[in-house]
């Protein structure tokens, strides 16, 4: 990931922000899914159409592990590039839907 960051920012530092975009989706991506893989018990759904990525996963109730700076991360990343953002926990679930813009 570090040497994707680096071909980011050079390309940013020439001009081209479009790229700096496609990364930072990516990143926000990653944060999600890491998130998942984290704190979340049994199987990950993972969703992606067009604009739209969702993450879907189980919850375990005795998991209090982390500071949420991964989705932290996320929601001030979409909410910069005025993204959709929405976090629901529910029924021992969690679901982490963005939607991004081109």
């Amino acid at each position: 990931m570090s040497f994707t960051w680096f071909i980011c920012f050079h390309k940013y530092l020439n001009g081209d922000c479009t790229y700096l975009v496609e990364c930072l989706k990516v990143v926000a991506g990653i944060n999600l899914v890491r998130n998942s893989l984290e704190h979340g018990t049994e199987s990950v759904i993972i969703n992606q159409s067009k604009t739209k990525i969702e993450i879907i996963n189980s919850m375990s109730p005795h998991n209090s592990s982390g500071f949420g700076l991964g989705l932290m991360l996320v929601e001030r990343l979409a909410k910069q590039l005025n993204w959709n953002y929405y976090l629901i926990r529910d029924n021992n679930q969690f679901r982490a839907t963005l939607f991004v813009k081109y």
